[in-house]
C-alpha cells in the first residue's frame, strides 16, 4: 500500500502520512524529460460525427508545471465533511507545515525555496473560501510559482512530500474531470449562456440571445422567413393574411416559439466556442427537447438535465456541469478498464504490464492508454550506459518514482492516463497499458 511505501526512511527524511519528505537529489531523470450524484434518467446525450477533443484543462495543468525547479509540495488530506469542516482541516494543514519546518533533510535539500513555499501554504490554509464546497478530500501542490487545491470526491490515502516536482495520481480523476463546457440555461422568458471553466461557472458575455418568445411579434413571425399567403374570405370577400401551416386558434406565444428557438439557434452556431467546446442544455423537458431537435452543435455534442428550477444560479450551473464532467470521466475511467481487461485476456501484442516497458513506452508517445496503480509505487533510475533500471530509494539519491512518470507523459504525449487501486488493474499489477504501435 502507498502508506506503507512511503513510510520509510530516505536518504534519513521520514515519508510518512502527515509526515514531510524528500529525495536529496537534482532528480537527473526529470532534467532527461518527462459523477456520482448525477441521475441518469435526467441527463442525456445528443451526438454527430464530430470526435470530442482530448482533456486540454489537464494538459495544461501538468505542462504548467514542467521544468520549474526548486521545492514541490503535494500534500493529500481526507476531509470529512468538506468545508463544512474547514477549520478541522486548516488546522491540520497548519501542523503539518510546522513539522515540515523542523525537517533538517528538507531544509537542507532546499534551502532557497522551502520558505516561500511554506508562506504560500499558510496563505492558502488562512483562505476560507478556497476551502468552501462539497468534497472529501484534497490534494495540494504548492511550490514557488504557486499553489493550487484540488477537491477531491472521496477521501484519498493521506502523504505529503517535497521534492523536485509534483505527485498528481491521488489528484487523477479530479484533474481529469476538470472540463471546459458552454451551458445553457433555457426558458421561453430569460435563456442565459454560461461557460463553465472546470470550477466556477460565468454568464458568457459575449453572445446576445433572444430576450423572450414574446420578443417576437406575429407581424415578426412572417418577417423571419415564415410563409403566408392571402385568402379570400367566404363571408366578406375581405383578403386576410394567413400564416400558413398554423392554426387560426394558435396564441401569438404557439406561433413564435418555432422563431426564438431558431434564433437563439442561429447564435449559438455562430459563435466561436461553439467550435470548440461542448453544450449543456438545461431546462424544462418540453423546451429542451424541442431545442434540441432543432439545434445542431458544431462541437458536435449536446448533453442535457431536464426538470431544473426556472432560472438556475450560477453556482446550480456550476454544480450540474462538474457533476456531468465527473460522470464522464467515470465512463471514460470504465471504457479504459475494460479494453485493457480485453487486451490482457486476448493476450493482444499491444498490450503491456512491464513498468520498464511500460515507462520508455511512454517516453516515446506509444502509450494509447494507460492504468496506474494509486496504491503502488515503482522506483527506478535511468543510467546513460545501462538505460531503466530499478531503483530502491532508500539507498539511491537519483531513484524517480515511475509510475506517476507514466501517467504524466501519456498525458503529454496524446494518450489516456487513470490511476485505480491496483487490484482493478489487469492481472493486479502495478500499470497496464496499450501501445499505439
Amino acid at each position: 500500500m502507498l502508506s506503507e511505501v512511503i513510510g520509510k526512511r530516505t536518504k534519513g527524511t521520514y515519508l510518512a502520512s502527515g509526515g514531510f519528505g524528500t529525495h536529496e537529489r537534482k532528480n537527473k531523470i526529470l532534467q532527461k524529460g518527462w459523477v456520482d450524484r448525477l441521475p441518469h434518467s435526467t441527463a442525456r446525450t445528443h451526438m454527430n460525427t464530430t470526435t470530442p477533443a482530448q482533456n486540454s484543462l489537464l494538459i495544461d495543468y501538468l505542462k504548467k508545471h514542467e521544468g520549474m525547479e526548486g521545492a514541490h509540495l503535494t500534500c493529500t488530506l481526507a476531509c470529512e465533511g468538506g468545508g463544512k469542516n474547514y477549520s478541522t482541516h486548516r488546522k491540520r494543514f497548519l501542523n503539518l507545515l510546522k513539522d515540515l519546518e523542523k525537517d533538517k533533510a528538507v531544509l537542507e535539500a532546499y534551502p532557497e525555496s522551502l520558505q516561500t513555499v511554506v508562506e504560500l501554504c499558510r496563505s492558502l490554509a488562512t483562505d476560507g473560501e478556497r476551502w468552501s464546497g462539497d468534497y472529501e478530500g484534497v490534494c495540494i501542490h504548492v511550490s514557488e510559482q504557486g499553489e493550487n487545491l484540488i477537491n477531491l470526491r472521496r477521501p484519498p490515502i493521506e502523504f505529503t512530500r517535497v521534492e523536485d516536482r509534483f505527485y498528481y495520481r491521488p489528484a487523477a480523476g479530479a484533474l481529469a474531470a476538470r472540463r471546459e463546457m458552454l451551458a445553457l440555461s433555457l426558458s421561453f422568458k430569460q435563456p442565459e449562456l454560461y461557460i463553465f471553466d472546470g470550477e466556477s461557472a460565468e454568464v458568457f458575455g459575449e453572445i446576445d440571445l433572444p430576450e423572450s418568445v414574446y420578443a417576437f411579434s406575429e407581424e415578426g413571425a412572417l418577417d423571419a422567413s415564415q410563409h403566408a399567403h392571402i385568402r379570400r374570405s367566404r363571408d366578406t370577400g375581405t383578403p386576410q393574411t394567413v400564416n400558413q401551416g398554423f392554426s387560426p386558434t394558435q396564441s401569438p406565444r404557439e406561433l413564435n416559439e418555432p422563431i426564438f428557438l431558431r434564433e437563439l439557434s442561429h447564435a449559438l452556431r455562430d459563435l466561436k466556442e461553439s467550435q470548440e467546446l461542448p453544450l449543456l442544455v438545461v431546462g424544462d423537458e418540453n423546451i429542451v427537447g424541442e431545442f434540441v431537435k432543432v439545434y445542431d452543435h458544431p462541437f458536435g455534442e449536446i448533453d442535457t438535465e431536464m426538470g431544473m428550477q426556472s432560472h438556475p444560479k450560477a453556482s446550480d450551473i456550476a454544480r450540474i456541469c462538474s457533476d456531468l464532467c465527473a460522470e464522464k470521466q467515470r465512463q471514460e475511467m470504465l471504457e479504459i478498464k475494460k479494453e485493457l481487461k480485453q487486451a490482457e485476456a486476448g493476450r493482444m501484442e499491444s498490450f503491456s504490464d512491464n513498468v520498464k516497458e511500460i515507462y520508455e513506452a511512454a517516453e516515446q508517445g506509444r502509450v494509447a492508454s494507460c492504468a496506474v496503480a494509486s496504491d503502488e509505487n515503482a522506483w527506478c533510475r535511468f543510467d546513460e550506459k545501462k538505460g531503466f533500471q530499478s531503483a530502491d530509494p532508500e539507498k539511491d539519491s537519483d531513484a524517480v518514482e515511475a509510475l506517476d512518470w507514466i501517467f504524466v507523459k501519456t498525458w503529454l504525449n496524446g494518450g489516456k492516463a487513470i490511476a485505480i487501486p491496483s487490484k482493478d488493474i489487469p492481472g493486479v499489477k502495478k500499470v497496464a497499458a496499450l501501445y499505439r504501435w
